[in-house]
This record gives C-alpha cells, sequence and structure tokens, in this order.
C-alpha cells in the first residue's frame, strides 16, 4: 500500500522514490557503504566510484570518478 509522504511528520528521515514508494534514509544507506578513505602515498589498486584518497605525497585530497582520482 502506498503511502503519501505529506502525511508523515517532517524531517523523518524518509524520501519519495520515483517508483511511488517511501524510503527511510536510514535503512536504504545502511545496506551499502558509501564511500572508502585510504590515506597513503599511493592510490589503492581496486577503488570505486565515490572512494577517497588522500595522497600523503602532495598532500591532495582525490575522489574517484569511476575512471580516474580527480583533486578535490
Amino acid at each position: 500500500m502506498a503511502q503519501d509522504i505529506n502525511d508523515l511528520p517532517p524531517h523523518s528521515g524518509r524520501y519519495l522514490r520515483e517508483d511511488g514508494t517511501v524510503y527511510n534514509l536510514a535503512d536504504d544507506l545502511s545496506a551499502r557503504p558509501i564511500a572508502r578513505m585510504t590515506v597513503a602515498a599511493a592510490a589503492p589498486a581496486d577503488p570505486q566510484q565515490g572512494d577517497f584518497f588522500y595522497d600523503t605525497t602532495g598532500p591532495t585530497l582525490q575522489i574517484y570518478t569511476g575512471g580516474a582520482w580527480v583533486n578535490v
């Protein structure tokens, strides 16, 4: 049964997806890691999109875009 998002209290942590279903943000995010952070002199060999890398030789902070490391 679909819920009306307007019936929910403000700041409830719920949101409406494109399919019209109301989801709880905390439950949705707990199902997957958001990002990893590596602090080292070399970038990790197996990055995933959204991962962060703090290059201690730079020093620079970078994010992996899915194809390359980009300075933040």
